[in-house]
């Protein structure tokens, strides 16, 4: 059997049954992607993806991942190094608030996608093709928006697997620089989940597609990628969930790990301003990334530059919590910690138990060095946020904070409840609109 047809098949075969088993955890993960998509959703490079998507097929699905993803508070799988709960949930709960008879098959549906995303991100060996102009969440979304799709639409075999080739077939998943204030690093993102959604209904019109694509050597002609196919057959869809990191705050998760440890060891430790040098080890790669000057101007610069998150958690760490990154600050303080900032690539470190997660912090305070380990950040499956902590992010992401609590109940109940769904749905899609309307940044 093909490659494709066994994925088909995985993705078919999970029942609700199967989603029942898993639903605190998924309900968790959705929730905490709900209110990070009604913080985003407001931002500009968000808004102004309302009218280029709309009245195509379910096209609140786009938007509304595009929103979760962009608010860089979402989950991410670090072993696939994707971020699967922004395009399967945002791809079921945009189908379901349109039909709401497809509803009793969301959490299923969810589950099955959340699998296929991270399935087919550890294929391709997530972590290392990051740094090789690749983005994995990319090269997955479409076939996990397709997966989603074809559960709820209950296509058969056959057409599932059309789904899954000719979303594969239209995946791009170059991992671009994206620039400007205005990035169309969203524009990619959502264009990816609006093409697995196409090709589901593209396959229920009776097109069809070549089952043995993945069997080929089609990943390494078009994306310089061999894959590890057995990656595709892994455990059963339900342990998903417990591979799967959430986020305390917004950053980039290549600097969480610094940054959480950093707030732990100044929770007790010395006053910032006694702090002599701090040197973080992450692998050379990584080092590339977050070893960079902060543009207050350009909002991905801040949750990206290590040095900045760093002395902002030193001093303003409440900041870190911000999903807009308007405002953010710039002092004396934080200027000279930033300078005090030693960022080192170490050569085969991302051999390690914790791949290219891994990561020390050495902070010199005081005239004495302390050493932590910064690989598991809070939120990770080693250190996983409480349910109390999930709510205080959530109702912090979501303004007015009137109207946080009610929201967070509405979130709780949408993977259940049709009209719930709807409510979440309109709700940010309506956030979206504001930020299609706002003035460029």
């Amino acid at each position: 059997m093909s490659t494709l047809r066994n994925l088909a098949r995985r993705i078919l075969s999970v029942t609700s049954a199967d989603a029942r088993g898993v639903a605190d955890q998924q309900t968790r993960h959705v929730v905490d992607a709900i209110g990070g998509g009604h913080a985003a959703a407001s931002l500009p490079e968000v808004g102004r993806l309302v009218p280029l998507f709309e009245n195509s097929p379910a096209w609140e699905a786009p938007v509304l991942s595009a929103a979760i993803r962009a608010s860089e508070v979402d989950d991410i799988e670090l072993h696939s190094c994707t971020t699967p709960t922004s395009v399967a949930a945002a791809a079921a709960l945009a189908m379901a608030a349109r039909d709401p008879s497809l509803q009793p098959d969301v959490r299923a549906a969810v589950l099955a996608g959340t699998d296929a995303i991270v399935r087919l991100g550890r294929a391709m060996g997530g972590p290392a093709i990051l740094y090789s102009e690749h983005w994995p969440t990319a090269l997955a979304a479409p076939a996990g928006a397709a997966a989603v799709a074809a559960r709820l639409m209950r296509l058969d075999g056959p057409q599932t697997v059309t789904a899954l080739c000719t979303a594969l077939i239209t995946t791009a998943g170059a991992g671009a620089r994206f620039t400007g204030k205005l990035p169309a690093r969203w524009l990619v993102h959502a264009s990816a989940v609006q093409a697995g959604i196409r090709a589901a209904f593209a396959a229920q019109a009776g097109f069809e597609a070549d089952p043995d694509l993945l069997d080929r050597d089609w990943l390494a002609q078009t994306h310089n990628i061999v894959p590890d196919l057995a990656c595709l057959d892994e455990s059963e869809p339900g342990k998903v969930y417990g591979t799967i990191s959430l986020k305390p705050f917004c950053s980039a998760r290549q600097a969480l790990g610094a940054v959480d440890t950093l707030l732990d060891f100044l929770s007790t430790g010395p006053d910032p301003a006694a702090v002599d040098r701090i040197v973080v080890t992450v692998p050379v790669p990584v080092a590339r990334m977050l070893d960079r000057p902060v543009d207050l101007a350009n909002r991905a610069s801040t949750y990206v530059s290590l040095p900045y998150q760093l002395a902002v958690a030193a001093y303003r760490p409440e900041r870190l919590q911000s999903v807009s990154r308007h405002d953010m600050p710039m002092d004396a303080g934080i200027a000279a910690l930033m300078e005090r900032v030693t960022i080192v690539g170490s050569p085969g470190l991302e051999r390690g138990e914790a791949g290219f997660w891994t990561a020390s912090l050495e902070v010199v305070a005081n005239g004495m060095s302390t050493t932590l380990d910064a690989s598991h950040a809070r939120g990770s499956p080693r250190r996983p946020l409480s349910d109390a902590e999930v709510r205080r992010k959530f109702e912090a992401n979501v303004a007015p904070q009137e109207i946080a609590a009610a929201f967070y109940d509405e979130a709780g109940r949408c993977l259940d409840v049709a009209q719930a769904a709807r409510t979440v749905v309109d709700t940010i899609i309506s956030r979206a609109r504001s930020g299609a309307a706002a003035p460029n940044p």
